[in-house]
């Protein structure tokens, strides 16, 4: 550095100038170079995706003996900070560990900051089978999320009264 120099380093840069109002002037257009470089923030996140039987509004529902199939009915919400498009799916998996299978992609548009609620509905149950599934309700975009899972167990009887008679998920 020379005798009455300013020195500015920025990004292992060094700018040397006689004229130390230079060195701000350096400093403050580096400052708009490297702002002008950060990633855009997102106009969406998702910032919780929750699932529950529709009935109860429990996670975990014995429907005991019923005659099958029966159909469940379940609540999803989505909740997001921002606006935009969420893309999402209902997910089913056979038993406690069983390969999961995934539902069809569907769409809900945010206008705003908010929480958003999704019902879902599908047949499950073996004529003369005890069944349990879990479902799940995933976000696939933006991100990827899923909601603990809704455990259902289903015993299937024949000869129980037609799911308009019974409890239904109680």
């Amino acid at each position: 550095k020379a005798p009455g120099s300013t020195e500015v380093q920025l990004l292992g840069i060094k700018v040397t100038t006689p004229v130390p109002g230079l060195a701000v002037i350096v400093i403050g257009i580096g400052a708009i170079v490297l702002g002008s470089r950060t990633l855009p923030v997102p106009k969406l996140t998702v910032i919780d995706v929750s699932l529950a039987t529709a009935a109860t509004g429990r996670t975990a529902v014995d429907y005991g003996r019923v005659r099958c199939p029966v159909t469940l009915s379940l609540v999803g919400q989505i909740s997001v900070s921002g606006s935009g498009t969420v893309a999402y799916r209902f997910d089913k998996a056979e038993g406690l560990d069983g390969p999961t299978e995934l539902g069809q992609v569907q769409m809900a548009s945010f206008a705003v900051a908010g929480t958003d609620t999704i019902r879902h509905e599908e047949a499950v149950g073996l004529p003369s089978a005890p069944q349990t599934v879990r479902e799940f309700l995933t976000v696939i975009s933006p991100g990827n999320r899923q909601s603990p899972p809704v455990s259902i167990t289903v015993h299937c009887d024949p000869t129980a009264p037609q799911a308009g008679s019974s409890r239904g998920g109680g």
